[in-house]
């Protein structure tokens, strides 16, 4: 082989060379162009549906019950299938919209023989709707959220005439108490995944019922007898959308729950309170 052939030979061997670096370093960029591309588009969709459940969030109960009816709330519009669209404006020269498909709905309605989830916190109050329950009883079930033992818990139910029903229940497990359990009747025992039940008897047309863990975080299973139980709240599922010329590029949805309203922890020393004036 002469000089000139050599030449050619160290030409294309550095060619093929650079051209590999080239094309290795372009698939690297473009695949990072990819990722950045799709983080992005995640990010924005996924905020448009948070945006979305903030909006309704944000609502009084009155604004959620005429969502349900198909009453969007102001500076939202009808989607035509029940749900209200929330539109968020664009930065300049985004070419890509943004909106979230909103509907609610009544939440934690169950029927006999089926329980709602619920949880109470050591130290706060849950509370349960009654408004419309045709049931004399309600079956509470709970079991503590640690494995290292049990709760007691205390009951509170009441209606609009003032009629109260209230019962302390010791646990079966062992727990720290702090208290004077005189006049507690025992739990029965356990009931699905839960340690501890007790049948509570209810006042005529109850309104609620508040539920109080005594010695640790509990999760709760309330089990309606003889009624369905009525909702518990309001189910907001938002579903992000990202559109260009008309199409949809990207969807996310969230669902978020938010509960009736209720009276603070504070309020439950006053109806436990048997007698007298708390300062």
């Amino acid at each position: 082989m002469n000089q000139r052939g050599q030449a050619l030979l160290f030409v294309i061997v550095v060619m093929s060379v650079a051209l590999a670096i080239g094309v290795a370093i372009s698939t690297r960029t473009l695949s990072t162009i990819s990722r950045v591309s799709t983080t992005d588009t995640a990010s924005r969709v996924l905020a448009a549906a948070e945006g979305g459940a903030e909006r309704f969030l944000s609502l009084s109960d009155k604004a959620l019950v005429d969502a349900i009816s198909g009453d969007c709330p102001a500076s939202t519009t009808s989607n035509g299938t029940g749900g209200c669209l929330v539109e968020f404006e664009p930065v300049s020269g985004d070419k890509i919209l943004a909106v979230a498909d909103v509907l609610v709905a009544y939440h934690g309605d169950v029927s006999e023989g089926e329980f709602f989830p619920a949880k109470a916190t050591w130290g706060k109050t849950t509370q349960i709707n009654l408004t419309g329950y045709g049931g004399s009883k309600i079956d509470i079930c709970w079991a503590a959220t640690v494995p290292t033992g049990g709760s007691d818990i205390y009951l509170m139910s009441y209606n609009l005439a003032n009629t109260l029903t209230k019962a302390g229940v010791s646990t079966s497990l062992p727990k720290a108490a702090l208290y004077n359990q005189s006049g507690f009747a025992n739990s029965s025992g356990p009931k699905d995944t839960f340690t501890d039940c007790y049948s509570f008897s209810l006042p005529a047309t109850p309104k609620g019922l508040r539920i109080q863990a005594l010695n640790a975080d509990i999760k709760l299973g309330i089990y309606p007898t003889g009624d369905a139980l009525p909702p518990q709240g309001y189910l907001i599922t938002s579903v992000g959308k990202l559109s260009k010329n008309n199409n949809i590029t990207a969807t996310k949805a969230v669902s978020v729950f938010r509960s009736f309203p209720y009276l603070p922890h504070p309020f439950s020393f006053g109806v436990y309170s048997e007698s007298g004036i708390l300062d």
